[in-house]
């Protein structure tokens, strides 16, 4: 039979920590994961207006379409945006931003994995060992060091449904948590002899 591990040494902040930490940089991954796409998105779709809007009469400005009014009206529509488009994209930093958001990606990412190997450690031993206290404190100066070149502007709608769907993944009751230890057990009282009344109040005289 196999004996249960000593968790009486264990901190239940430690653990708690460690926890949300592993949330925070799930919740941090998929976020930036988000904004990475979104404007690989915007850019996409602002060279591509740029591209039509260049192409001029001899491109697709000659289709048919745009030889009717109402295909006139949306050629100089197009035009315009592309125009204006052209001239404020490099103002928008789109390139900036995707390089950002990628770098940020990235080290969240690393951050998460090395996380979640301690957490599976954890729930599989039962145990807090000094290997996993020596992998914790690289990832705490790992955390350090990537942290500080975070974005700090944050869309607080996202963060909020981002936080819902974290919740739902990483479980409070699939986390372990060593048990509370069992309280001492009182001292039995003394047996009292057959037919020995056990007196509870002061009878009156």
């Amino acid at each position: 039979m196999s004996q249960e591990p000593d968790n009486s040494g264990i901190p239940e902040e430690r653990l708690q920590y460690i926890y949300d930490a592993y949330r925070t940089a799930l919740l941090n991954r998929k976020y930036f994961a988000i904004m990475l796409s979104r404007y690989r998105s915007l850019n996409t779709g602002a060279e591509i207006l740029i591209a039509i809007g260049g192409a001029g009469s001899a491109g697709i400005a000659g289709l048919a379409i745009f030889g009717t009014l109402p295909g006139k009206y949306v050629w100089l529509l197009v035009s315009a945006a592309a125009a204006v488009l052209s001239v404020i994209k490099p103002v928008l930093k789109f390139g900036d931003k995707i390089e950002n958001y990628t770098k940020l990606f990235a080290n969240q990412s690393i951050i998460y994995f090395e996380l979640k190997d301690i957490v599976e450690d954890i729930r599989v031993s039962r145990l807090f060992t000094a290997a996993v206290q020596k992998k914790y404190d690289s990832t705490k100066k790992l955390v350090k060091e990537l942290g500080a070149k975070e974005y700090v502007g944050r869309n607080d709608h996202l963060t909020q449904k981002l936080q819902h769907e974290v919740n739902e993944e990483i479980r409070a009751d699939e986390l372990w948590i060593p048990p509370a230890p069992s309280p001492p057990h009182a001292p039995a009282a003394p047996a009292t002899g057959p037919g020995r009344l056990k007196r509870t109040a002061i009878l009156p005289r």
